[in-house]
Order: C-alpha cells, then structure tokens, then sequence
C-alpha cells in the first residue's frame, strides 16, 4: 500500500478507536476468543483486536485487496503475532464458521457492499 495511504488509514483508525473498544466491550470481547474482523483492510484494528484476545485467543482478519492483506502480513510477519491470520477473499464467498468464531467484527465493510451481488442481502 501507498504511505500516505496507511497513514490515512491508521488516523481514521485512531479518531474511531474510542468508539470500537466500546463496541468490543459491549460484544464481550476478550481473552481466549476467536474473532473475525471483515473488510480488515491493512489491519489496525485486527492487530488491536490480537492484542484484546491475547496469545489464547486467534484473529482471522478477511479483506478481498491483496495489497491490504499483503500489507497486513508483512507486519504480522515482523512483530511475530501468531495469534493474527490473514485471509484475502470477499467476505461474501467465506465460511465463517470454519473458524468457529466466538464473534464477528466489521466496521467499514457494510458501507461497500453492492446489494446487487446477494439480492435482499442489504
């Protein structure tokens, strides 16, 4: 990815951090847990949802640009986050339950579906 394009992302990321812990709280989110992070895009919040579950818990950050998930990995790949797996797909041809996720997160994705693709989805 462009710099100046992450570095737009991670400002966006911490003017709306406050909110998405509160958010996580609210879900129940922590130690030991499975988490999925759709439309993680280049991960700011998967790693901080990484740090949430802890090395007990997994994250499975899922983002259809392979840019973003080749950004995602190479950083994942440097801090050695084990617990953080990055899968490049579109969200809507992924099976959740394969990973038997004890939540679902998702804070842009739904701004850029196409409802045309799953008719009655939005």
């Amino acid at each position: 990815m462009e710099p100046a394009e992450v570095q737009r992302l991670e400002q966006q990321h911490e003017v709306w951090r406050s909110l998405t812990e509160c958010a996580w709280e609210l879900a129940g989110f922590g130690a030991g847990q499975t988490i999925v992070d759709l439309g993680s895009g280049p991960g700011f919040t998967s790693r901080d949802l990484a740090c949430l579950v802890k090395e007990s818990g997994h994250v499975v950050a899922v983002d259809s640009s392979t840019i973003a998930t080749d950004y995602l990995r190479s950083i994942v790949k440097k801090k050695g986050m084990a617990n953080l797996e990055v899968i490049t797909a579109d969200v809507a041809d992924v099976d959740l339950w394969a990973w038997e996720p004890d939540g679902v997160f998702a804070r842009w994705l739904f701004c850029y579906l196409v409802s045309e693709r799953k008719p009655g989805f939005l």
